[in-house]
C-alpha cells in the first residue's frame, strides 16, 4: 500500500526547491557585478630634477587598481607651452597594484616649455580600459 505525499510536503518541497534556486540565481548574478566591479585612481605629482642640468619634469603617479581586471598605460603626455612631453612606454598595472610610479624618460613632441614650478599642467594619460584620463597638475 503506497502512501501519498500530503499537500503540506509537497508546498514544503516546493519551497525548498525556489529558495535554493533563487539562491543560486542571486550568487549566480552577484558574481557576473564584481567582476565588473573596479576601481582605478591616477593621482600624479609633476616636479623638476634638482640637478643643474637636467630640465626635463619627473611624473610621479600614486596608482589605486581595486578591479579585477589589470590595467595598462599606453602613453603620457604632459603639455606645456607649445608642445609636449610624451612618454611611450607601457606601464602594466595588475589588478590589486596600490603604490606609484616614477617616469622620467621623455620625448619632446613640438616646442614643450621648461616645467616651473607652481605651475598648472595639463596631463594627459592614455589607458588600454579606461581610454583617455587628464588631470591638471600643480608642478612642484
Amino acid at each position: 500500500m503506497r502512501k501519498a505525499l500530503s499537500t503540506s510536503m509537497i508546498m514544503f518541497i516546493l519551497i525548498a526547491m525556489t529558495l535554493i534556486l533563487t539562491l543560486a540565481v542571486t550568487t549566480w548574478l552577484f558574481s557576473i557585478w564584481s567582476s565588473y566591479q573596479e576601481t582605478f585612481i591616477i593621482k600624479p605629482i609633476i616636479y623638476v630634477r634638482q640637478e643643474a642640468l637636467s630640465t626635463e619634469p619627473v611624473l610621479e603617479l600614486y596608482i589605486t587598481n581595486e578591479g579585477a581586471k589589470a590595467e595598462k598605460i599606453l602613453r603620457i603626455e604632459i603639455k606645456a607651452g607649445d608642445g609636449f612631453y610624451v612618454n611611450k612606454t607601457v606601464i602594466d598595472i595588475e589588478a590589486g597594484f596600490k603604490g606609484s610610479v616614477k617616469v622620467e624618460e621623455w620625448e619632446k613632441e613640438g616646442n614643450p616649455s621648461q616645467i616651473i614650478k607652481g605651475m598648472t599642467y595639463r596631463v594627459y594619460i592614455y589607458t588600454e580600459t579606461h581610454g583617455l584620463i587628464f588631470l591638471d597638475v600643480v608642478a612642484e
